[in-house]
């Protein structure tokens, strides 16, 4: 059975990434769906451990109840989704780290379109070209 990595996060770019997937998975597509919902921020080093902690716990059951729709929607379109992860910090970084766990046969992402970080080489869909050693769907919207 073939395995997806589908990357997810706030943004259009998480949203472009769920419905191509699901249109595929409309039109037969089959196999086992690893949800990996990235969450990208930094805590400034000034707040206090317990107000750290509280964000974490807050933002990680936020992205759990998103994570449970669209699991659910990808299940009645016929994907088998096999496990759900929330990260926080960089998005390649996270994926990278994902990747080399699950060995995924594809991993879908969405574009973002963002024209001054891809001047600066620093989008993370380049980086992801560069060192992934699964074969990528990106998405543009």
């Amino acid at each position: 059975m073939a395995k997806f990595l589908l990357v997810l996060d706030d943004t259009e770019r998480g949203k472009i990434a769920f419905q191509k997937i699901y249109e595929l998975a409309k039109q037969g597509l089959r196999g086992e769906v690893f949800l990996l919902y990235i969450r990208e921020m930094e805590i400034p080093p000034f707040v206090s451990e317990e107000k750290e902690m509280s964000a974490y716990h807050r933002l990680m059951t936020q992205s759990i109840e998103k994570l449970e729709k669209y699991k659910k929607e990808l299940e009645n379109v016929g994907l088998v989704v096999s496990d759900v992860k929330v990260a926080f910090g960089s998005y390649a970084d996270r994926i990278l780290m994902l990747e080399r766990e699950i060995k995924p046969d594809l991993i879908v992402v969405g574009l973002k379109k963002r024209v001054v970080s891809r001047l600066f080489g620093k989008d993370p869909c380049e980086i992801l070209l560069k060192k992934s050693r699964a074969n990528l769907l990106i998405c543009r919207g």
